[in-house]
């Protein structure tokens, strides 16, 4: 590439970008599917791995976005893969972003409860809320709001595909 200008660039740097997110999308899909065997699950604890995905996207959201949280006093663990459940947390906060947008004071919160021999990962917004329809819809592959270059509606679908594999559930309120 180096040396190399105007349209030809331009149509290097699409077709680079293109390649990249088809990646993206046979990686998530495999996911979905589980047609690529992973690491085998190994504890991860979670407030850790929720301080880490809240760390990450502090520089990739708007600033105006405050994050909140509360964590237990100790050290809670789930068994999965560490890759996977930063994915889970990273998918539901940006739904929780994109849910924001035209608040005020737009806010994401991550709270992590144990209840008896079970973990509680708790993802809200201030946002604008979603129909019964679109609810309805929800880890559905390829059911997106987006528009057609915004999402590929899979990111739920992922995520519940992976809180299933985990041995949890996913309820939205």
């Amino acid at each position: 590439r180096s040396g190399t200008d105007g349209p030809v660039r331009a149509a290097l740097d699409e077709a680079a970008t293109a390649a990249r997110s088809a990646a993206e999308l046979v990686r998530q899909l495999t996911s979905i599917t589980r047609l690529e065997p992973g690491k085998p699950p190994e504890p991860i604890e979670i407030g850790q791995a929720s301080s880490d995905v809240l760390h990450l996207l502090r520089g990739l959201v708007h600033r105006s976005i405050q994050f909140t949280g509360s964590l237990p006093e100790d050290d809670c663990w789930v068994m999965g893969r560490p890759a996977e459940l930063h994915q889970v947390l990273f998918n539901l906060c940006l739904n929780a972003r994109d849910a924001l947008e035209g608040v005020t004071e737009p806010q994401i919160a991550i709270d992590v409860r144990v209840r008896g021999c079970r973990v509680q990962l708790e993802v809200r917004d201030n946002g604008c809320g979603m129909s019964p329809e679109v609810v309805s819809h929800l880890g559905e592959p390829f059911f997106t709001t987006k528009g057609p270059s915004q999402g590929t509606g899979l990111g739920l679908a992922t995520t519940y595909a992976t809180v299933r594999d985990m041995g949890g559930e996913i309820e939205c309120l």
